[in-house]
């Protein structure tokens, strides 16, 4: 996973229609997030997010073996915190490239062993992300630019995803409804602002090789 940024976890929890009415329901809660790129930089309103409560951790069976399993991935200095649902209407256009984590210097200063993780599991078929394969090394430090293209991740029902804090992802373009779970594996080596989203068309150093290095 720290040679690419990412790891494939195919078939990794069931997921049982009882469940998926469950979260279909919670879903209804949902508000829009940041949803724009450097093609079209208005938001279109058709990506959404709730946040889960921790209490379905301690009393859902599902959820609570859901955290069992989530658990088991990092070390035991990983503790997942907050988890949400998100949610595409048809139509929805793709994410801009970017890391739910500043990279600032605690997070430069991570190792494999140390950097946060996050987890995106698949609740129904044809569930996508958008991530730049190896794009971490060029948030660690600066390298020589060398193009990097977005790659479209493609998990079906139960599968999932855990990838590194500073790996360049975005949510996908979406022609139908389609409904995900992500979650979020601290490290206490690093304070994530739960309320930032650090855009590389936005936010990166123009002269970076991050900056140069991602193709949108």
């Amino acid at each position: 996973m720290n040679s690419q940024g990412y790891k494939i976890l195919k078939n990794f929890v069931e997921v049982d229609e009882e469940t998926f009415d469950l979260l279909g329901h919670l879903i209804e809660d949902a508000e829009p997030i940041f949803n724009d790129n450097p093609s079209v930089k208005r938001n279109d309103n058709k990506r959404l997010q709730v946040d889960l409560s921790p209490k379905l951790f301690r009393t859902n069976h599902w959820f609570k073996l859901l955290r069992d399993k989530i658990d088991e991935l990092g070390s035991s200095d990983h503790i997942m915190t907050d988890s949400v649902l998100l949610s595409s209407l048809p139509g929805c256009k793709a994410q801009a490239a970017h890391t739910d984590y500043v990279p600032d210097a605690s997070l430069k200063a991570t190792t494999d062993d140390t950097v946060p993780l996050l987890f995106l599991l698949a609740l129904e078929d044809n569930t996508f992300l958008n991530v730049w394969p190896a794009s971490h090394h060029h948030i660690q430090k600066d390298l020589n630019p060398s193009p990097i293209h977005r790659k479209t991740l493609v998990l079906n029902k139960g599968d999932a995803v855990l990838f590194r804090a500073d790996l360049v992802h975005g949510g996908a373009a979406y022609t139908s409804v389609n409904i995900r779970l992500h979650a979020y594996l601290d490290h206490p080596s690093v304070i994530r602002d739960p309320n930032r989203t650090w855009i590389v068309y936005k936010h990166a150093d123009k002269s970076s090789s991050l900056y140069a290095s991602i193709k949108e």
